[in-house]
């Protein structure tokens, strides 16, 4: 059984690294279901797919990505917080999610 992902990020270049990655590396074991550019279509996506795991940015323009949790009741997901900014660890640790700092990723 694959691990269903959704990822919400609002620049592309994110969106589409992370899809490759997912795609390239464990194709296998991550089916990528959408790729969401706002906390308002990812709130509406999750809520239609039910992923397993959401790839999550946490600066964005309108909503960031810990406001997304309160559209929720409860949280039947795992969720991978991506950011470039890290003054964000602590309230990441605090949701007990893992933090990816995007720009050392791409980085290498």
């Amino acid at each position: 059984m694959k691990i269903k992902v959704i990822i919400v990020d609002d620049e592309m270049h994110a969106r589409s690294f992370l899809r490759k990655f997912c795609e390239r590396y464990h194709s296998d074991t991550i089916d990528v279901l959408e790729e969401c550019s706002s906390v308002e279509s990812a709130v509406r996506v999750i809520k239609r797919y039910q992923p397993d795991l959401i790839f999550l940015d946490i600066q964005m323009p309108d909503e960031n990505g810990f406001e997304l949790l309160k559209y929720f009741d409860k949280i039947n997901f795992e969720i991978i917080f991506t950011t470039a900014y890290k003054e964000f660890a602590i309230d990441a640790i605090r949701k007990n999610a893992f933090l990816l700092k995007m720009q050392d990723i791409i980085k290498g």
